[in-house]
């Protein structure tokens, strides 16, 4: 291929690309039927529920010590 096309090849799969990101930002996430019935979440929504667990039990174990 020539760069012409691989230019035009990398931009459809940055198009597609964007295309996939907005569609998976419109999912909701399904119940999970494992253990608990614990929700799966987003790896965004997942990061920041993990960063406010370890900021709660961060300030606890100061109060602790």
């Amino acid at each position: 291929m020539d760069i012409k096309q691989l230019d035009a090849a990398i931009r459809s799969a940055d198009d597609r690309k964007i295309y996939i990101e907005g569609q998976l930002a419109t999912v909701k996430p399904i119940p999970s039927h494992r253990r608990h019935r614990e929700r799966v979440m987003a790896p965004a929504d997942r990061l920041k529920a993990l960063e406010v667990a370890m900021a709660t039990s961060s300030r606890s174990f100061r109060m602790i010590t």
